[in-house]
């Protein structure tokens, strides 16, 4: 992709019922883009277990800073909300239908053979962080026009969809004036900084961990 193609954008995303899940709250922009990128262009790619990950060519421009090693120019997630920074602890269940289990049991088992304290049938009750926004909003140099095609892709952003987290009702993509990719907006790679941060998709893959200045 060319240079010449890259604007200065403004991404906003208004939330459904403002309700945010994660474990860390940076939500990097180009994490949702990569996501997206499969959904749109690789889709039988999505979800699949794998030993390693490539770098797709996203629309965002790359800043190289060391040989063969880059990270986009895009920001970490900054959130609208009523109440500055309100966070609470929310918990989620899971707890196995035994009775339904009962139906697969041999004739002479019933369900109290089901061992429910362990293993795949215990029940949990887990902590999860919640952040409540109206909007949350990003930075990055890209292509408007393939980002805001690759947006249509994301309906939720953050941990636990499937319970109902981080939904999106729309996304806009603006222009912007000149943004300075500094510490502030995301980490940059620093062999003497303050923080261990992986800087860039997938964000769960360890071999993306470097050494970075970052506000935290």
């Amino acid at each position: 992709m060319l240079k010449n193609d890259m604007q200065d954008l403004k991404i906003i995303a208004e939330m459904k019922d403002g309700r945010v899940a994660s474990y860390n709250f940076d939500l990097m922009f180009d994490g949702i883009l990569y996501s997206a990128f499969v959904k749109c262009y690789l889709p039988d790619l999505y979800k699949k277990p794998t030993q390693d990950f490539t770098d797709f060519e996203l629309p965002l421009e790359r800043k190289i800073f060391a040989e063969n090693d880059f990270y986009y120019l895009c920001s970490k997630a900054f959130f609208e909300s009523d109440k500055e920074n309100r966070q609470d602890i929310e918990f989620f269940n899971k707890r196995q239908d035994l009775n339904e289990a009962e139906r697969f049991l041999d004739d002479s088992a019933s369900k109290k053979d089901i061992v429910d304290a362990r293993g795949k049938y215990k029940a949990y009750r887990n902590a999860l962080v919640v952040r409540y926004t109206k909007k949350i909003f990003w930075y990055a140099r890209g292509i408007k026009s393939e980002i805001e095609k690759l947006l249509n892709y994301i309906d939720a952003i953050g941990s636990k969809h499937n319970i109902g987290y981080g939904k999106v009702k729309s996304w806009t993509v603006e222009e912007s004036t000149r943004i300075i990719f500094d510490k502030s907006m995301r980490p940059i790679p620093n062999e003497n900084g303050n923080c261990l941060k992986r800087i860039r998709p997938p964000y769960h893959y360890f071999k993306r961990n470097r050494r970075c200045d970052f506000d935290l």
